[in-house]
C-alpha cells in the first residue's frame, strides 16, 4: 500500500468554489482517503509533501473534450472513463 499526505493544501470544492484552507489530504493507493485540518497525525511510512499555499481541486477530468462531436464517440468516451477511474492513478 502506498500512502502520501499533501500537507497545508487549500482545497477547492468544485461544486460551489469554496476553499478549505490549510488542509491535509491523505491519498492511499492513488485515491483520496481523507481530508483533515492541518496538522494531522501521520503514520511513519506515509510520505509527506508540503503543498502549503497551493490549491487542490479534486475530480478534474478532461472537461474540454469534444467527444460528442465525433461520428462515433465510443472511443473518446471510453478514454474519458479510463482517466476518471481510480485504477488509472490520476
Amino acid at each position: 500500500m502506498t500512502s502520501i499526505v499533501l500537507t497545508g493544501a487549500n482545497v477547492v470544492d468544485p461544486r460551489d468554489g469554496t476553499i478549505a484552507m490549510n488542509m491535509d489530504v491523505f491519498v492511499t493507493d492513488g485515491v483520496i482517503s481523507r481530508v483533515e485540518t492541518t496538522p494531522s497525525a501521520v503514520a511513519g511510512s506515509t510520505r509527506r509533501v508540503d503543498v502549503a499555499g497551493k490549491f487542490l481541486v479534486p475530480g478534474y477530468n478532461d472537461m474540454h473534450a469534444h467527444a460528442l462531436n465525433e461520428k462515433d464517440p465510443a472511443g473518446a468516451l471510453e478514454l474519458m472513463l479510463a482517466y476518471a477511474s481510480p485504477a488509472s492513478g490520476r
